[in-house]
């Protein structure tokens, strides 16, 4: 985090003048904070929170900047919130990505993403077994707010009058608010680059307008697609294999969140894959698992939208907090169950950026594809910059696996045997530099 950012100056200020108040301890009870999940809280606010939780909580929170690495303008920032038992130490865990308000006026994804992290840090004090082991052994990368200007402006568009949703490059198309170019919005971009270089396990991203999960793809059905008058029909079975070799866990998840809503709600939530649902181009979940492996799933936590500007009762918070709390923590525990491995350097045993393919199919790197190109997809995981760790959700089975990464010799083929629920890790896997 650059030090000019106003998180930072927050952070030293709340430390300085409040050193008595804000202890780095875990004697901050939820019943502290009686209003977090009673109003709709404005940009400014939520800067505040950020820079509490991160005084109060140094040994469970860290408060980081996403941004493009390119982009020189200072106001380009997207804040985020890294929650884990040593979340600066560089640790071969799971990493989880919830995104929230990447439609600024779905404010209310923001505020449940603010009483979950509440709710996971205070649980986490009181010693919750299920909380502990979860942010014991994975990381948890929240950012409530991913179009930081369309949120302060109440607008589903960012300032550009683009829909973020709609600016990826996958299968990206120019449709009005697509954007004039795939990528060419400076939240994108920053959004791309940190999915690249944190190889999330699984990402959500919590949406208003609905109610239901949205899984892979947007861009193509399971059974057909078509475009200006061309179709072409896929069966099942080259669908599951060929272009979405994770559709077993995707449709195992988005079940499991269903079933896990109040009963009186569950039969109205749908489990839905995104094209079947209504056809979408260059969208945030499609890009992720495209372009960096990543499984993506869009989650419509409620029907209502423009909560500000409506004047929508804030109780409404509390409201739909109590709906998902349940599915939404069992969602997060589904990554405590993948498979997952290091990549170290043979020679120095530094870790190494790169992928490692549970099937032998064409990398789609991080190209832009054409609206509607079929795509075949590989099994794979990418491993993360800073610990080389890779985590999958990989079905039980016997693999011929193999390892790529920029400067080293492929690794592989070799073969391992996945058990249930990731039960058996593949270890360290060393690859020799290229000499």
């Amino acid at each position: 985090m650059r030090a000019s950012h106003p998180l930072h100056w927050i952070c030293l200020f709340l430390s300085a003048i409040l050193p008595g108040i804000f202890l780095p301890s875990c004697s901050f009870g939820r019943s502290e904070r009686p209003g977090i999940d009673s109003k709709f809280h404005d940009y400014s606010e939520l800067d505040v929170i950020y820079s509490e939780w991160a005084v109060r909580y140094p040994h469970l929170v860290e408060l980081r900047i996403v941004r493009d690495s390119q982009d020189t303008e200072e106001s380009h920032t997207i804040p985020a919130l890294v929650l884990s038992d040593k979340s600066v130490m560089a640790e071969s865990e799971p990493r989880i990505q919830l995104v929230g308000a990447m439609h600024g006026n779905e404010e209310l994804s923001t505020e449940i993403l603010v009483v979950l992290v509440e709710y996971l840090l205070s649980e986490y004090c009181s010693g919750n077994p299920s909380i502990k082991s979860l942010l014991d052994n994975t990381e948890l990368h929240i950012l409530p707010v991913a179009n930081p200007d369309g949120f302060r402006s109440g607008s589903r568009f960012n300032t550009a009058q683009v829909d973020l949703n709609r600016n990826f490059p996958w299968s990206w198309t120019e449709l009005g608010a697509s954007g004039l170019s795939p990528g060419d919005q400076w939240e994108t971009r920053a959004l791309m680059q940190d999915a690249l270089e944190k190889a999330y396990t699984l990402s959500v991203s919590l949406h208003t307008g609905s109610f239901g999960i949205s899984r892979l793809w947007d861009y193509t059905g399971e059974l057909g697609w078509s475009w200006n008058g061309s179709s072409i029909a896929y069966t099942r079975e080259y669908f599951t294999e060929k272009l979405l070799p994770i559709k077993g866990a995707v449709d195992t998840l988005g079940e499991g969140y269903r079933r896990l809503l109040p009963e009186t709600y569950a039969g109205d939530f749908f489990n839905r894959e995104g094209y079947d649902w209504y056809p979408a181009y260059g969208t945030f979940q499609d890009w992720l698992y495209g372009a960096a492996g990543i499984p993506a799933f869009t989650l419509e936590i409620d029907t209502r939208q423009d909560f500000r500007m409506n004047n929508t009762d804030p109780e409404v918070i509390a409201e739909v907090w109590s709906i998902h709390k349940s599915a939404l923590s069992n969602l997060l525990d589904s990554v405590l169950e993948t498979t997952g491995g290091l990549l170290r350097d043979a020679s120095t045993g530094e870790p190494v950026y790169g992928e490692i393919t549970f099937s032998s199919v064409q990398d789609p790197g991080s190209r832009t594809i054409a609206p509607l190109e079929p795509q075949v997809m590989a099994l794979s995981a990418r491993s993360d910059r800073e610990a080389g760790s890779f985590h999958a959700y990989v079905p039980e089975g016997i693999y011929s696996l193999t390892t790529t990464a920029s400067g080293y010799v492929d690794a592989g083929p070799f073969m391992a045997t996945i058990t249930p629920n990731g039960a058996n890790g593949l270890g360290t896997i060393l690859l020799n530099p290229i000499q």
